[in-house]
């Protein structure tokens, strides 16, 4: 199955677009994305900053100002995604009954909703996401590789609508639910800003008299005919775009010789080392992700490429590719090349494209060799490289491989052991505005320290 990497399902109230979404990203692996929760993180920030939702210039203020993200669920607690505002988990503040009580206000506003749009726009250029609204396909996500339009009659829907309240135990009125759901329609579709209408390129589907079951496959049908090398535009520093695509090919030589090397390198390991891999439940099994670990020697790279469940990217300084055995291996494998104190733009939308087509990415955020034990100062690469592909970090601790070669000079097996600790999702930031240097380095810290955190205390120098 090739399915497309963007999803942008419309329509009118109760046409189905939440279940038919919900549905189609478990399906796909996806992040399903209901643009209504960015209104609501909105209206609860104003809240909690003693805005009332009736003032519309300090509710538009509020909205400019914060910084909300939607990311893949970490807790398996009934959700479908996390929702951060300014990095603290609301998935569940934004549902309470002061919330639904002003949203609606709050979302009919002009500038809220342009500062929403950009956020959801950057959100759905990540990829691998299914992003339901009113407008999606035509203003967020013009781009979207499957642009769908859920409709049914007008009756139709005030019929699901009423089912819907009867199964929570709130019984309504068919006729003031169909006079509701016609103003509704009315409203959505004649409003100046973003009006509810299908995308010129969309597929209209009219679901009347149709299961959720018959929907989605012929949703899954459609998705798995779209080209998936299909470009996209991703926001960069200072207001520039780049097009990106979203898919990566490697030539027939890189991945047969990663389907040798990487077990062979494995057989190695053992009969020079003793090797303990401790973890290995943490390691996501799709999507696109950034390991960060410690740096001790030049041991530590092929260690976690060998052992890795997936054969994850990575990255070789230039003058290590000039070598002639560790640079051939490093073509071979289809290494990235890296100019060391360098900021390499080429590099870094490299590996965004890479973790963007759902590859995990190896990054040494230290950018040297320590030699020894005791972590230096850190560089933001890693964290900006997260911040714009919207990936979690893998943190990774590794001991022993500082002295692994002075012991196979001597004869003796060394004794390499590599943690890899539980994903965690770094705040969002804001990469155009000047601010974005400190929290970046923030950013690097938390990263980091994940990284100190499975390592004795010995090996965590300056980030004890």
């Amino acid at each position: 199955m090739n399915p497309s990497s963007q999803i942008a399902i419309d329509g009118p109230a109760a046409s189905g677009k939440s279940t038919i979404g919900q549905r189609l990203a478990t399906r796909l692996g996806h992040l399903y994305f209901d643009t209504g929760v960015m209104y609501r993180a909105a209206t609860l920030a104003a809240l909690e900053r003693g805005v009332p939702a009736g003032e519309e210039a300090g509710v538009t203020s509020v909205a400019r100002r914060i910084s909300i993200d939607v990311r893949p669920p970490s807790v398996a607690d009934g959700r479908q995604y996390d929702v951060l505002l300014d990095g603290r988990d609301v998935t569940w503040a934004i549902r309470t009954p002061e919330v639904e009580a002003q949203v609606s206000q709050v979302s009919m506003y002009s500038g809220v909703r342009k500062a929403m749009g950009e956020r959801q726009r950057e959100i759905g250029l990540r990829g691998r996401v299914v992003m339901v609204g009113r407008d999606i396909g035509t203003v967020i996500l013009p781009e979207a590789g499957l642009k769908i339009y859920l409709d049914a009659s007008v009756e139709e829907r005030a019929r699901r609508r009423c089912a819907e309240s009867a199964a929570r135990g709130e019984p309504a009125d068919f006729e003031e639910t169909l006079a509701a759901m016609r103003e509704r329609d009315r409203v959505d579709s004649t409003r100046q800003l973003a009006p509810l209408k299908p995308a010129s390129d969309a597929v209209v589907l009219d679901t009347t008299g149709m299961s959720i079951d018959d929907v989605v496959e012929r949703v899954v049908a459609l998705a798995e005919r779209v080209p998936e090398r299909k470009r996209v535009k991703s926001p960069q520093v200072g207001g520039t775009e780049r097009s990106m695509e979203s898919k990566v090919d490697f030539p027939w030589k890189v991945r047969c010789f990663r389907a040798v090397a990487r077990p062979a390198f494995r057989l190695l390991f053992h009969i020079l080392c003793r090797v303990e891999i401790v973890g290995r439940e943490n390691v996501p099994r799709s999507g696109g992700y950034l390991i960060c670990g410690n740096h001790l020697s030049i041991v530590d790279p092929p260690l976690v490429v060998a052992f890795w469940p997936r054969a994850p990217e990575a990255a070789g300084a230039v003058d290590v590719l000039d070598r002639p055995f560790q640079g051939q291996l490093m073509r071979w494998y289809g290494g990235m090349s890296v100019h060391r104190g360098e900021a390499d733009r080429a590099l870094l939308d490299e590996m965004v494209r890479r973790l963007r087509a759902g590859l995990p990415v190896m990054m040494d955020p230290e950018g040297r060799r320590s030699h020894v034990p005791g972590m230096q100062e850190a560089h933001p690469g890693a964290a900006y490289v997260a911040a714009r592909a919207g990936v979690p970090i893998v943190p990774v601790g590794v001991t022993g491989t500082e002295t692994a070669i002075a012991s196979w000079k001597r004869g003796r097996r060394g004794s390499l052991r590599m943690v890899i600790g539980k994903p965690i999702t770094l705040p969002p930031v804001e990469l155009r505005p000047a601010s974005r240097r400190g929290d970046l380095r923030a950013n690097t810290n938390r990263i980091m320290h994940a990284v100190a955190a499975l390592l004795p205390e010995e090996y965590r120098g300056v980030y004890r």
